[in-house]
């Protein structure tokens, strides 16, 4: 995932406020790191030349609390060249 976000990229979520291309990047290495059991599964997925989306699970467990963490993520995308 880390691959994936150019330099000059945005992201935004409620948990992470908004990075640019490198903090989303590591903030990917930073989750992938810290889980032993995440798994994360592509539910769908729609793209053209501009936009596009996916929705995907992400399960893990959070490891000060022991919880388990069921996320249903709705990501968009937009494409700019």
């Amino acid at each position: 995932m880390a691959a994936c976000y150019a330099s000059d990229a945005t992201f935004e979520d409620p948990a992470f406020g908004e990075l640019d291309g490198a903090e989303a990047g590591a903030m990917w290495r930073m989750l992938t790191s810290r889980s032993d059991d995440l798994s994360v599964e592509l539910r769908r997925q729609d793209a053209d030349q501009d936009a596009g989306s996916a929705n995907w699970i992400a399960t893990y467990t959070f490891g000060p609390t022991g919880r388990r963490v069921v996320n249903d993520i709705q990501a968009s995308f937009r494409f700019v060249f």
